[in-house]
């Protein structure tokens, strides 16, 4: 997951806060452990997100961001695990929901469309 992050803009995650429920995350959470394929992206609107192998964490990541949109489009196991720190803010987007990306989404669109297959 760590190599898929995808900065955003300020205006693209409005966009995405007027469309989809946004999560405040209330303690640290796992999102996906390594060699897993996720069964959702994560938009990062505020808080962090930590990338581990093997329980150590190899990094993070704090600013607005998507993340592991390209493994759940195309089914790819990830290399990192991914937790969601305490006092986080995200958008969870399943597979569908990110098929199902629209003209109203279009600021959004661009960054998935990247993902699908042809």
């Amino acid at each position: 997951m760590k190599k898929s992050v995808t900065e955003i803009s300020l205006s693209q995650s409005e966009i995405l806060r007027k469309h989809h429920k946004v999560i405040s995350i209330d303690m640290d959470m796992d999102l996906v452990y390594e060699k897993q394929i996720p069964i959702a992206g994560l938009v990062l609107l505020q808080g962090e997100v930590e990338f581990t192998r093997r329980y150590k964490i190899l990094g993070s990541e704090t600013s607005s961001c998507i993340l592991g949109f390209n493994e759940v489009m195309n089914e790819i196991p990830v290399q990192h695990g991914c937790k969601v720190k305490k006092d986080s803010e995200v958008i969870l987007l399943g597979k569908s929901e990110l098929l199902n990306a629209t003209e109203e989404h279009s600021a959004i669109f661009p960054l998935i469309k990247k993902y699908l297959k042809t």
